[in-house]
């Protein structure tokens, strides 16, 4: 069995034992010894249920009850063992993130030489045109305003291309998913 698969089932008969109130077995506790990931659902479903069990019981509808844990079920079996690939905040990014990102920044960069290219022959161009026109001082306010609204739209460019492949790869799986 490989590590992913072996994950994956602790994973369920972690998340099985919690909805029936009841411990894991020796050979979940063998895995959770060896696994950082696994043990800490473990101790994040440990807290919840002391959280619930500290709570008034009250006797819900039993099907609220099984539509509860169906919804739980399918929620927590949605979260995908991607390895390697967590973001600053903990979050799993979805499969095919990093190849989605490299291949639009790979765009991008490609046109980087010609969009500075063309902002710096504007700003030749333009200087050498409004010359006869704007006093010097004037000018140089005008180039120093027009570079910041090209840098300001560079980094807003530059800086979308991480959402983009992001919500490209989330609706590429939704589509294959879905």
């Amino acid at each position: 069995m490989s590590p992913l698969d072996a994950c994956r089932a602790a994973r369920a008969s972690l998340e099985d034992a919690f909805l029936d109130r009841r411990v894991p077995g020796a050979e979940i506790r063998a895995h959770l010894d060896s696994c950082l990931a696994c043990r800490e659902l473990e101790i994040a479903l440990r807290t919840l249920g002391e959280s619930l069990d500290s709570m008034p019981a009250a006797a819900p509808p039993e099907s609220l009850v099984l539509r509860t844990q169906l919804a739980a079920r399918a929620e927590l079996s949605s979260q995908a063992l991607v390895r390697g690939s967590t973001g600053a905040l903990g979050r799993v990014l979805p499969r095919g993130f990093v190849g989605e990102l490299l291949r639009l920044l790979g765009f991008a960069t490609a046109a980087l030489p010609l969009v500075l290219a063309w902002n710096a022959l504007v700003i030749r161009l333009g200087g050498r045109l409004l010359a006869g026109f704007l006093p010097e001082p004037l000018l140089s306010v005008l180039a120093g305003a027009y570079l910041a609204s090209v840098a300001g739209w560079l980094a807003f460019v530059y800086g979308s291309i991480p959402f983009v492949a992001h919500r490209r790869v989330r609706r590429t799986i939704s589509e294959v998913t879905g």
